[in-house]
């Protein structure tokens, strides 16, 4: 009885200190708040790997825009940034499982 509880107990504890990881952009640096990325889908048979950006879903009233994806390769679309919402004082990462605001 007493080895369960304690193997219970360790595992609970193991869960309750994972730490946060932080997003990585390509390059493998950590994602920064505010700073601006191009989101450059794959590029495959069916896909030319085109940037993304605002366009409208509608054609009268253009709003509100979507989110598609350039026809040409070598346009990257437009930058975004990433941040907290509400702000999170002190950190200036972006941590996985967190929610946050995409901005163009």
């Amino acid at each position: 009885m007493k080895t369960s509880f304690l193997v219970t107990f360790l595992l609970a504890a193991a869960v309750c200190t994972h730490a946060l990881e932080e997003v990585k952009d390509s390059n493998g640096n950590p994602v920064r708040v505010g700073a601006q990325y191009f989101i450059q889908p794959v590029k495959t048979e069916s896909n030319n790997g085109g940037g993304l950006v605002p366009a409208a879903t509608n054609i009268l009233p253009f709003c509100p825009l979507g989110i598609t994806q350039t026809l040409l390769p070598y346009q990257p679309g437009l930058p975004v940034s990433f941040g907290y919402h509400p702000n999170i004082l002190g950190r200036d990462t972006i941590d996985t499982s967190a929610d946050i605001n995409i901005e163009f």
